[in-house]
């Protein structure tokens, strides 16, 4: 896991181990942001953003279905549909009607008059990331899988924490006596 204060220390160590493949990326609300989604496409990395709470109602190319915050579609019925896989051939995330594809318990929650679709395999619905990279993730956001991964993030935030407030780096102040020359104190 590679996290860095901003995206210039993390492009130069792409460049630097050009051999080294980053398979996925977890990252804080701090960057959810349209462009940083691009670069984790253009570089094939799978980001793990949480959403900014301060951008949720603004989705660069709204989906024609229904979605809640989290980006899974709602059935016409309003249940959250199922999640049944990302499609890397063709780049979209499947999801099925929940009264046909979920689980028993969720089948038993679920109060719906009859499935969405006449067909035994009931509703399909197809998202795909390259309409909203921030919205349609290639692990949705809120599933088990999501959380697991986004739950290795604690240990760096343990790491920063013990950097910045056991060992005082955040008091650490800066000042200058002449231009181009510098002098880092600390107020022990």
């Amino acid at each position: 896991m590679i996290r860095s204060w901003g995206w210039w220390p993390w492009l130069s160590l792409e460049s630097f181990f050009l051999t080294l493949k980053i398979a996925k990326a977890l990252w804080d609300a701090a960057y959810d942001v349209y462009d940083f989604y691009r670069l984790h496409q253009a570089w094939e990395i799978e980001p793990f953003i949480d959403l900014n709470p301060k951008n949720h109602a603004h989705f660069r190319h709204m989906p024609s279905l229904e979605v809640n915050k989290f980006g899974i579609p709602l059935c016409p019925a309003g249940h959250l549909m199922v999640y049944n896989g990302f499609d890397k051939k063709r780049s979209r995330i499947k999801w099925r009607c929940p009264l046909v594809a979920g689980s028993k318990r969720l089948k038993r929650e679920i109060n719906c008059p009859g499935p969405c679709s006449s067909s035994p395999y009931g509703r399909t619905v197809y998202t795909k990331p390259h309409d909203d990279l921030r919205l349609f993730t290639q692990t949705p956001r809120n599933s088990l899988t999501w959380k697991k991964v986004y739950a290795n993030r604690s240990a760096s935030e343990r790491s920063f924490k013990r950097a910045k407030v056991d060992y005082e780096l955040e008091r650490c102040r800066v000042r200058r006596r002449r231009p181009g020359s510098g002098a880092a104190t600390s107020r022990l």
